[in-house]
């Protein structure tokens, strides 16, 4: 059998898909995939691929501006050329965009049946084939919200069965890490410094997909001066060359801080695969939220990760045990998708540059991160990442900020919403073993006013999916006009309840997005009705016990 996987998204999405497709390989199957043609030099790094189609899109897009009919000619010779060359079985889709779901549904037209992930139906309508797909685009809407690592979602939404998740990219090949070797010795020759065999390096990625979710210059530069006073390592700097204006404030500044040391700077001039190399030369990558993290983590390089505004470390972080993640401990981190900042940006500078060389040189000189750091840590939280026991990635705090409220309801979430999607009801059992689970980490409860709050939304909450099943049931008895406007009101009064709600959002979302799936058929509202209404119940008794 073979699956057709399709990844139309960013250079980190990509790479964080090497689990899944290591997960099919091992139970036989062939696995293919489309990409976009500006990241598949990046394929080159996964493993357990038999087949990579780079997606034409400008191309298409080219066309689709001087004639759609020669537009959809072009697509129609290249779906017949990737099945002759890959003839697959099952499309896989884990890009929710309606471009890519159209895609999809193109592909498969007249091969295959239904598919997995984000998908159409045979009207157009968007669908999710499990509830794990729902979650992963309610959570990509409201920051914030989701406890479950991307991976853990991408291996959740594939329909794998709970295992150990191998998130292990290839090694670059000799002409990479011989191009990555000479450029590092160059650049300390450039210094006028004889590179030593024995020379260290440490990696900084300064850039971030937005200004706001980068880590100061200023910060790097004294991170890197720390350094290299303390420990001799070489500063490495990473990145695109859009980003060459953030190497020149560095190394002013680094002038400045450490005069005459050396400085190696890698700022557009690698491709993805030399990128691998000089990450694989180097003992520790300091970064944003970015590919290169992804990269690294898949590499098995040690990191150091700085979160804000919109990223936080629960959803993105490194997916690989023994890394750290830094993000300010400030009440609105992390900041919704668009929204502008009251506190000019004060994130960005919670994370201090002495904090971090203080971690970074304990790791560098231990093996390990330090730990009780709920001293020095201050204004941030400190996480370290582990695998908990359902193989999840989860997060274990050097900073003391696991028994905070946010840490607290994700957890509470973590485990609620996982058993609810893998299992839909709740039984005593199951909400006993949820309860154990969270005592194990000092979770179960809220502090007063958050719990008075939480109970309260629930209750409501209860009581409008008992309304709302009680109007449904006499509508299907009875389909008058009166009773439908009275379903449509309490359904309206649930969503607006849950989607206002600062701890039940993503509940709304998802509540709402599965009934417009479930909308043509009345007996599938009042199941999910009653799926939801479990939910409630069991988020009720766990928070109240």
């Amino acid at each position: 059998m073979n699956t057709l996987l399709c990844n139309l998204t960013r250079f980190g999405d990509l790479l964080q898909t090497q689990p899944v497709i290591h997960g099919l390989a091992e139970r036989g199957v062939g696995v293919g995939l489309l990409c976009l043609e500006n990241f598949a030099p990046a394929t080159r790094l996964l493993s357990d691929l038999d087949y990579v189609c780079a997606f034409p899109g400008s191309r298409v897009l080219s066309l689709m501006d001087k004639d759609w009919k020669d537009a959809l000619g072009f697509l129609d010779e290249f779906k017949t050329s990737l099945r002759q060359e890959f003839p697959f079985d099952d499309v896989f889709n884990l890009t929710a965009t309606m471009p890519v779901r159209l895609l999809t549904r193109f592909l498969s037209m007249g091969h295959v049946e239904g598919g997995r992930g984000f998908l159409l139906d045979d009207f157009g309508f968007s669908v999710s084939d499990n509830p794990w797909v729902s979650f992963l685009l309610a959570s990509s809407k409201r920051r914030g919200v989701s406890p479950f690592n991307l991976v853990d979602l991408f291996w959740k939404v594939s329909g794998l069965p709970d295992a150990p998740r191998r998130f292990a990219l290839k090694s670059p090949g000799p002409e990479d890490t011989q191009a990555a070797a000479e450029l590092l010795r160059q650049s300390v020759e450039d210094f006028g410094t004889i590179p030593e065999s024995d020379n260290r390096y440490v990696a900084l990625q300064m850039g971030a997909s937005v200004d706001r979710r980068r880590w100061p210059v200023p910060h790097f530069a004294e991170l890197a001066a720390a350094l290299h006073a303390e420990t001799g390592r070489i500063p490495v700097l990473l990145g695109a060359k859009g980003e060459a204006a953030l190497g020149e404030r560095f190394q002013k500044l680094y002038a400045d801080m450490a005069p005459g040391a050396p400085l190696v700077s890698c700022i557009g001039k690698t491709n993805l695969t030399e990128l691998a190399a000089v990450l694989l030369a180097c003992d520790l990558l300091v970064s944003n939220d970015t590919g290169t993290m992804h990269l690294a983590a898949g590499l098995g390089v040690p990191v150091a990760a700085v979160f804000l505004a919109t990223a936080q470390p629960w959803d993105t972080g490194p997916y690989r045990a023994g890394n750290v993640c830094l993000e300010p401990a400030m009440d609105c981190h992390p900041c919704a998708y668009g929204s502008e900042c009251p506190r000019d940006e004060a994130c960005r500078r919670a994370v201090g540059p002495r904090l971090m060389a203080d971690l970074v040189r304990t790791r560098l000189e231990t093996g390990a991160w330090p730990e009780n750091m709920a001293q020095s840590g201050g204004t941030a939280r400190i996480w370290e990442t582990v695998s908990d026991d359902h193989h999840f990635m989860d997060l274990r705090s050097l900073s003391g900020h696991d028994s905070e409220d946010r840490t607290r309801w994700l957890r509470i979430q973590r485990e609620t919403y996982r058993h609810l999607f893998d299992n839909g009801v709740f039984e005593a059992a199951d909400l006993e073993r949820i309860k154990k689970k969270l005592d194990a980490h000092n979770a179960a409860t809220l502090s007063p006013g958050n719990l008075a709050q939480l109970q309260a939304e629930l209750t409501q909450a209860a009581q409008l999916f008992m309304l709302l099943t009680q109007q449904g049931r006499a509508l299907a008895s009875a389909p008058i006009e009166s009773l439908k406007g009275k379903f449509l009101a309490t359904f309206q009064r649930i969503q607006h309840l849950l989607e206002s709600s600062e701890h039940l959002s993503v509940l709304g979302y998802l509540f709402a997005s599965n009934s417009q799936e479930a909308g043509r058929d009345l007996d599938s509202i009042l199941a999910l009705t009653a799926r939801y209404a479990a939910c409630v119940d069991a988020l009720t008794r766990i928070v109240h016990s």
